[in-house]
């Protein structure tokens, strides 16, 4: 690996497990800065922004998530491998679980929705050619069709981004309020099972066949946020 590669590697790293130690907010690119033992200029070489950081931390984790996917060499096909694929684009476990608590109270902030967005788009980037794969085999035993299995692996994506973004935001609405209600599990049950009948239709898969979340994983994944939110405080 060239120098310049392994410092900008170094950089975000580093920075890495100090905003999931501090925090995002609470760690200043100074911060950064002394820890390595490095100057502004070396920095801002290969980083022109905290944020810009965070940015590439997302485009990392999205890509290693895929790439991790296409390792883990699954035999199975039709809707099972669909529910497979499905289910490990949410990042709502294991490594993508911990670092969507890094980021989620990031969100609030100004440059919040730009983080989100680019999470967003490097996890569509990410999976993309993973899911196209995953619909062109699941068309062979004929469980689901699609005429276009690369667009419609752009919409079901779409869609993944937009609940697991929603149901985020849920939770951190329940977080963020002043009396700190519950997270309405409910209200989040229902979108779940809306989004699922809107992939089953996208493509023309049995009622019923497709599972996202229910509601135990739901119920666990508010309380592991409660948890690591009311310990960052």
């Amino acid at each position: 690996m060239l120098k310049g590669d392994l410092r900008k590697k170094q950089i975000l790293e580093t920075a890495e497990r100090m905003f999931c130690e501090k925090g995002y907010e609470k760690t200043s690119v100074q911060d950064i800065l002394n820890e390595l033992h490095l100057s502004k200029g070396s920095f801002y070489h290969h980083y022109d922004s905290k944020e810009r950081l965070l940015h590439a931390m997302c485009e990392n984790h999205a890509a290693a998530a895929a790439m991790l996917f296409q390792q883990s060499g699954d035999a199975a096909t039709g809707t099972d491998e669909v529910n497979r694929t499905l289910s490990a684009m949410i990042p709502f476990n294991g490594e993508g679980l911990r670092f969507l608590m890094m980021i989620l109270p990031v969100f609030p902030l100004p440059e919040g929705r730009s983080i989100r967005d680019g999470y967003q788009d490097a996890l569509k980037k990410a999976w993309l050619p993973v899911f196209t794969d995953t619909l062109d085999r699941a068309r062979e035993t004929r469980e689901i069709y699609c005429d276009d299995s690369a667009g419609t692996a752009g919409i079901c994506l779409d869609l993944i981004n937009d609940l697991w973004c929603a149901l985020s935001e849920e939770i951190i609405l329940a977080e963020t309020a002043p009396d700190r209600p519950a997270a309405d599990l409910g209200a989040m049950m229902t979108r779940i099972f809306r989004y699922r009948t809107a992939l089953e239709n996208i493509l023309s898969a049995p009622y019923g066949s497709l599972v996202l979340l229910n509601a135990d994983d739901l119920r666990e994944l508010s309380q592991e946020i409660h948890s690591h939110w009311t310990a960052s405080k």
